[in-house]
């Protein structure tokens, strides 16, 4: 049976000690558009996949539009081996020889590339398939790995299906420093593995969740697709066609919850499009221009000029020489920067530490830093986006 989750308590003279078994790698079947009647690469890409000994994947396909030709190691993972597809299955095994050190990879790489030929320019999708046996990883002691719930870990991708793929760079004022941004919160453990947005003000229903964060995370953020006509003034929220929550990274870009990819969007685009852009305790921003598409994707920097934020020094700002960023201070994360993020939120939780509200330093305390060096300065600072 698959180990889905062991935790031993061993009670010894009051002593408790917890063991948890190892995550199995992040396995990601690839997003392709290609026409009828072209051979196209599908490479397999992993994260996580440190000291692996064994590997079983299941992969479906739609027979009726792809092909299957043939497969690349692309790793080089020693006796890697891809059965002959029946009825649209792709099956792949590999077992490192006895004797022979397990596998690392780096983040991204390409475990596999499998090659097929289009039939027809339907959509369809790569779909992971697992019935407990036949998508799973084994470490260097061939002990079988935690991938459960699966859609954390096995990734399915697509053929021509229309999505919006968008690259974004954004800055926190609160955790900037030094040209990127502070991770403190992820590195003392206090981001929650779940999107945050799901309360109000924001009431985002979406089920972006994690069994770890990614290494270089600073916060979740929530994104918006908004579609319309004309500009941005008339980028309400009736306009809104898609969102998602995603990991701002120290870098400033915006990345899936894999903490690789860019946020995906199952929409298609015939207007202009403008980006939204929520974070809990900082004044959120709409992108002043619309963002060009090239073959489904698209990208955008908000950093390098305070005009590329509608509304501009309103609801923006400065935050280093020729780079802006998000104002904090909106404790109470209605879109204003007023007293009332002191008195009903930073007043109550002064001297707390934790993930909050009211920690616009990003340091995971309530302290008259985040008063005095943020809050203070940006009093006035509003929501620019329409409503």
């Amino acid at each position: 049976m698959k180990k889905i989750t062991l935790i031993l308590l061993l009670l010894c003279e009051g002593l408790v000690f917890d063991l948890y078994p190892q995550n199995a790698p992040v396995t990601r079947a690839p997003e392709i558009n290609t026409p009828a009647g072209m051979y196209f690469e599908a490479p397999i890409r992993v994260k996580d996949f440190n000291d692996i000994s064994a590997l079983s994947l299941t992969l479906f396909y739609d027979s009726n539009v792809l092909i299957y030709q043939s497969y690349t190691n692309s790793s080089d993972f020693p006796g890697l081996i891809i059965f002959e597809p029946i009825s649209g299955e792709i099956r792949a095994a590999a077992f490192v020889p006895q004797g022979n050190p397990p596998v690392t990879l780096n983040d991204d790489a390409i475990l596999f590339t499998l090659h097929f030929y289009c039939i027809s320019n339907t959509a369809t999708e790569f779909t992971w398939f697992d019935d407990g046996e036949s998508c799973e990883y084994a470490d260097g002691a061939n002990n079988t790995l935690v991938d459960s719930p699966t859609s954390l870990f096995y990734k399915d991708g697509y053929v021509n299906q229309s999505f919006v793929s968008i690259g974004l760079k954004v800055f926190l004022e609160g955790a900037f420093a030094n040209n990127e941004m502070k991770t403190f919160l992820n590195d003392a453990g206090l981001m929650p593995v779940a999107q945050p947005y799901f309360t109000a003000p924001w009431s985002y229903d979406g089920e972006e969740t994690v069994f770890s964060l990614p290494q270089n995370a600073v916060d979740w953020v929530w994104v918006q697709l908004r579609e319309t006509s004309a500009g941005p003034s008339t980028a309400t929220a009736d306009k809104i066609i898609a969102s998602r929550a995603g990991f701002l990274m120290k870098n400033g870009s915006v990345k899936d919850i894999d903490g690789i990819s860019n946020l995906r969007f199952p929409v298609t685009v015939s207007a202009n499009l403008f980006i939204a852009i929520y974070h809990r305790n900082h004044i959120a921003v709409l992108s002043s221009t619309p963002v060009s598409l090239l073959n489904g994707s698209g990208y955008y920097d908000f950093t390098s000029a305070e005009n590329k934020v509608f509304g501009g020094s309103n609801g923006y700002k400065q935050i280093s020489p020729f780079v802006w960023g998000m104002a904090a201070g909106d404790g109470n994360s209605d879109g204003h920067i007023d007293d009332s993020d002191i008195q009903y939120y930073w007043n109550v939780a002064a001297g707390s530490a934790g993930y909050l509200n009211s920690d616009f330093s990003f340091d995971a305390q309530v302290s008259n830093c985040d008063k005095n060096d943020f809050w203070n300065p940006n009093r006035g600072l509003s929501k620019q986006i329409p409503d």
